[in-house]
Protein backbone atom coordinates (compact mmCIF):
# COMPACT_ATOMS: atom_id res chain seq x y z
CA UNK A 1 0.00 0.00 0.00
CA UNK A 2 1.53 3.35 -0.65
CA UNK A 3 -0.75 6.46 -0.68
CA UNK A 4 2.47 9.07 -1.04
CA UNK A 5 3.00 9.49 2.36
CA UNK A 6 2.15 6.16 3.98
CA UNK A 7 4.11 2.85 2.93
CA UNK A 8 3.28 -0.72 4.02
CA UNK A 9 3.60 -4.39 2.28
CA UNK A 10 2.25 -7.47 3.23
CA UNK A 11 2.87 -10.82 2.05
CA UNK A 12 0.69 -12.12 -1.23
CA UNK A 13 -0.33 -15.00 1.00
CA UNK A 14 -1.96 -12.49 3.61
CA UNK A 15 -4.38 -10.57 0.81
CA UNK A 16 -7.52 -11.36 -0.36
CA UNK A 17 -7.06 -11.09 -4.24
CA UNK A 18 -10.23 -10.32 -6.49
CA UNK A 19 -10.40 -9.94 -9.82
CA UNK A 20 -13.61 -8.48 -12.42
CA UNK A 21 -15.13 -11.33 -13.06
CA UNK A 22 -16.94 -10.22 -15.97
CA UNK A 23 -13.71 -9.40 -18.44
CA UNK A 24 -9.74 -11.39 -18.04
CA UNK A 25 -6.17 -10.40 -19.35
CA UNK A 26 -6.25 -12.43 -22.17
CA UNK A 27 -2.45 -12.17 -21.78
CA UNK A 28 -2.96 -12.70 -18.14
CA UNK A 29 -5.72 -14.72 -16.93
CA UNK A 30 -4.94 -14.63 -13.61
CA UNK A 31 -5.90 -10.67 -13.25
CA UNK A 32 -9.28 -9.44 -14.56
CA UNK A 33 -9.72 -6.01 -17.24
CA UNK A 34 -11.06 -3.17 -15.76
CA UNK A 35 -15.21 -2.98 -17.24
CA UNK A 36 -14.42 1.04 -17.97
CA UNK A 37 -11.47 0.59 -20.01
CA UNK A 38 -13.74 -2.02 -22.15
CA UNK A 39 -16.03 0.51 -22.88
CA UNK A 40 -13.98 3.32 -23.25
CA UNK A 41 -14.37 3.97 -26.73
CA UNK A 42 -18.05 4.59 -26.77
CA UNK A 43 -17.91 6.80 -23.44
CA UNK A 44 -15.07 9.19 -25.57
CA UNK A 45 -17.07 9.54 -28.58
CA UNK A 46 -20.19 9.71 -26.53
CA UNK A 47 -18.83 12.41 -24.87
CA UNK A 48 -17.72 13.82 -28.07
CA UNK A 49 -20.94 14.14 -29.85
CA UNK A 50 -22.94 15.70 -26.71
CA UNK A 51 -19.85 18.20 -27.07
CA UNK A 52 -20.66 18.75 -30.44
CA UNK A 53 -24.36 19.37 -29.87
CA UNK A 54 -23.25 21.60 -26.86
CA UNK A 55 -21.11 23.84 -29.60
CA UNK A 56 -23.66 23.51 -31.96
CA UNK A 57 -26.75 25.04 -29.25
CA UNK A 58 -24.40 27.57 -28.24
CA UNK A 59 -24.14 28.64 -32.15
CA UNK A 60 -27.78 29.04 -32.35
CA UNK A 61 -27.33 25.31 -33.87
CA UNK A 62 -25.09 26.94 -36.85
CA UNK A 63 -22.90 24.36 -38.25
CA UNK A 64 -19.19 25.32 -38.71
CA UNK A 65 -18.59 26.80 -42.03
CA UNK A 66 -16.36 29.33 -44.15
CA UNK A 67 -17.02 32.85 -45.38
CA UNK A 68 -15.50 34.02 -48.47
CA UNK A 69 -15.50 37.51 -49.33
CA UNK A 70 -14.98 38.66 -53.25
CA UNK A 71 -12.33 41.23 -52.12
CA UNK A 72 -9.48 40.99 -50.08
CA UNK A 73 -10.45 42.11 -46.29
CA UNK A 74 -7.86 44.57 -44.56
CA UNK A 75 -6.45 42.86 -41.12
CA UNK A 76 -8.96 44.93 -38.93
CA UNK A 77 -11.99 43.83 -40.85
CA UNK A 78 -10.99 40.21 -40.40
CA UNK A 79 -10.41 40.87 -36.53
CA UNK A 80 -14.33 43.22 -36.25
CA UNK A 81 -16.06 39.63 -38.19
CA UNK A 82 -13.87 37.12 -35.96
CA UNK A 83 -15.11 39.14 -32.69
CA UNK A 84 -18.64 39.27 -33.83
CA UNK A 85 -18.94 35.99 -34.38
CA UNK A 86 -17.61 34.89 -31.11
CA UNK A 87 -19.53 37.32 -29.07
CA UNK A 88 -22.53 34.94 -27.42
CA UNK A 89 -23.73 37.93 -26.00
CA UNK A 90 -25.14 39.64 -29.13
CA UNK A 91 -26.92 36.04 -30.01
CA UNK A 92 -29.66 36.77 -32.32
CA UNK A 93 -28.62 40.13 -33.57
CA UNK A 94 -28.04 39.89 -37.89
CA UNK A 95 -24.37 40.15 -38.89
CA UNK A 96 -24.54 42.03 -42.43
CA UNK A 97 -21.54 41.05 -44.16
CA UNK A 98 -22.12 42.50 -47.36
CA UNK A 99 -20.73 40.61 -50.49
CA UNK A 100 -19.69 37.31 -48.65
CA UNK A 101 -20.84 33.62 -49.27
CA UNK A 102 -21.20 30.94 -46.31
CA UNK A 103 -20.40 27.56 -47.33
CA UNK A 104 -21.00 25.02 -44.67
CA UNK A 105 -18.30 22.59 -43.15
CA UNK A 106 -19.43 20.77 -40.42
CA UNK A 107 -23.04 19.21 -39.60
CA UNK A 108 -26.07 20.50 -38.62
CA UNK A 109 -28.71 18.71 -35.83
CA UNK A 110 -29.95 16.48 -38.66
CA UNK A 111 -27.46 15.44 -40.38
CA UNK A 112 -25.78 14.43 -37.07
CA UNK A 113 -29.00 12.10 -36.29
CA UNK A 114 -27.61 12.56 -32.58
CA UNK A 115 -30.54 10.74 -31.27
CA UNK A 116 -29.88 7.61 -33.21
CA UNK A 117 -26.24 7.83 -33.04
CA UNK A 118 -26.51 8.18 -29.08
CA UNK A 119 -28.90 5.47 -28.29
CA UNK A 120 -26.65 3.03 -30.39
CA UNK A 121 -23.94 4.19 -28.17
CA UNK A 122 -25.72 3.94 -24.83
CA UNK A 123 -26.97 0.54 -26.24
CA UNK A 124 -22.97 -0.35 -26.59
CA UNK A 125 -21.60 1.29 -23.60
CA UNK A 126 -24.49 -0.93 -21.07
CA UNK A 127 -23.68 -4.14 -22.93
CA UNK A 128 -20.19 -3.79 -21.87
CA UNK A 129 -21.89 -3.39 -18.43
CA UNK A 130 -23.94 -5.96 -18.65
CA UNK A 131 -26.66 -4.12 -17.98
CA UNK A 132 -30.11 -3.38 -20.00
CA UNK A 133 -30.50 0.80 -20.93
CA UNK A 134 -33.88 0.72 -19.49
CA UNK A 135 -32.16 -0.19 -16.10
CA UNK A 136 -29.48 2.61 -16.54
CA UNK A 137 -32.57 4.62 -17.59
CA UNK A 138 -30.67 5.95 -20.62
CA UNK A 139 -32.12 7.24 -23.52
CA UNK A 140 -32.04 4.25 -25.41
CA UNK A 141 -34.07 1.96 -22.85
CA UNK A 142 -36.31 4.66 -22.13
CA UNK A 143 -37.64 5.99 -25.30
CA UNK A 144 -39.06 2.49 -25.87
CA UNK A 145 -39.76 1.14 -22.28
CA UNK A 146 -42.63 0.24 -20.82
CA UNK A 147 -43.83 -0.25 -17.14
CA UNK A 148 -44.01 -3.90 -17.83
CA UNK A 149 -41.08 -4.15 -19.71
CA UNK A 150 -38.81 -2.22 -17.18
CA UNK A 151 -39.73 -4.93 -14.35
CA UNK A 152 -38.35 -7.32 -16.47
CA UNK A 153 -35.07 -5.85 -17.59
CA UNK A 154 -34.79 -5.20 -13.46
CA UNK A 155 -35.41 -8.50 -13.32
CA UNK A 156 -33.18 -9.82 -16.31
CA UNK A 157 -30.41 -7.68 -15.26
CA UNK A 158 -30.28 -9.31 -11.22
CA UNK A 159 -30.73 -12.56 -13.00
CA UNK A 160 -27.88 -12.58 -15.63
CA UNK A 161 -25.77 -10.33 -14.22
CA UNK A 162 -25.92 -9.33 -10.54
CA UNK A 163 -26.22 -12.90 -9.86
CA UNK A 164 -23.07 -14.24 -11.18
CA UNK A 165 -21.18 -11.05 -9.80
CA UNK A 166 -22.21 -12.29 -6.64
CA UNK A 167 -21.46 -15.95 -7.50
CA UNK A 168 -17.52 -14.76 -8.31
CA UNK A 169 -17.05 -12.76 -5.55
CA UNK A 170 -18.05 -15.34 -3.17
CA UNK A 171 -15.87 -17.71 -4.80
CA UNK A 172 -13.03 -15.39 -4.71
CA UNK A 173 -13.36 -14.50 -1.38
CA UNK A 174 -13.98 -18.47 0.25
CA UNK A 175 -10.58 -19.24 -2.08
CA UNK A 176 -8.47 -15.86 0.13
CA UNK A 177 -9.97 -17.16 3.38
CA UNK A 178 -9.76 -20.42 2.98
CA UNK A 179 -5.82 -20.50 4.29
CA UNK A 180 -7.33 -19.00 7.36
CA UNK A 181 -10.77 -20.89 7.90
CA UNK A 182 -10.50 -24.00 6.38
CA UNK A 183 -14.23 -25.11 5.16
CA UNK A 184 -15.37 -21.53 4.77
CA UNK A 185 -18.89 -20.72 3.22
CA UNK A 186 -20.02 -17.40 1.84
CA UNK A 187 -23.02 -16.22 0.24
CA UNK A 188 -24.78 -13.21 -0.44
CA UNK A 189 -28.05 -12.90 1.28
CA UNK A 190 -30.57 -12.43 -1.74
CA UNK A 191 -33.96 -12.67 0.56
CA UNK A 192 -34.41 -9.32 0.57
CA UNK A 193 -33.38 -8.79 -2.78
CA UNK A 194 -36.76 -7.26 -4.40
CA UNK A 195 -36.16 -8.21 -8.01
CA UNK A 196 -36.36 -12.10 -6.77
CA UNK A 197 -39.06 -11.28 -4.99
CA UNK A 198 -42.23 -14.10 -6.52
CA UNK A 199 -45.00 -11.59 -7.50
CA UNK A 200 -47.97 -11.64 -4.77
CA UNK A 201 -50.88 -11.50 -7.76
CA UNK A 202 -49.43 -14.13 -8.84
CA UNK A 203 -49.61 -16.38 -5.55
CA UNK A 204 -52.76 -14.98 -3.98
CA UNK A 205 -55.16 -15.08 -6.98
CA UNK A 206 -54.43 -19.02 -8.11
CA UNK A 207 -53.96 -19.71 -4.23
CA UNK A 208 -57.61 -18.56 -3.49
CA UNK A 209 -59.27 -20.40 -6.31
CA UNK A 210 -57.63 -23.43 -6.08
CA UNK A 211 -59.40 -23.16 -2.11
CA UNK A 212 -62.95 -21.91 -3.77
CA UNK A 213 -62.62 -24.87 -5.67
CA UNK A 214 -62.37 -27.68 -3.02
CA UNK A 215 -58.66 -28.37 -4.48
CA UNK A 216 -56.65 -26.95 -1.39
CA UNK A 217 -57.96 -27.36 2.17
CA UNK A 218 -58.09 -23.96 4.32
CA UNK A 219 -54.40 -25.21 6.50
CA UNK A 220 -53.12 -25.90 2.82
CA UNK A 221 -53.83 -22.44 1.16
CA UNK A 222 -52.73 -20.48 4.63
CA UNK A 223 -48.94 -22.28 4.28
CA UNK A 224 -49.11 -21.39 0.60
CA UNK A 225 -50.13 -17.65 1.66
CA UNK A 226 -47.83 -17.46 4.50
Amino acid sequence: YDSGMVSKQWPASDVVHLRNPMFLDPLKPFMGQSTVDKASSPIEILNELEETVYTLAKDNAVPMGLLSAQEELSAEQQQYIKHRLRDKTRRGEPLVLGSMSYTQMGLNLQQLDFGTVRAQLESEICGVFRVHPAVAMTFAGLQSSTYSNMQAAFREYTVLTRIPWWNAIEEQLAHGLRGEYPGIRLEFDTSIVSALASDPEAVVYPTIAAFNGNILTQNEAHIALA
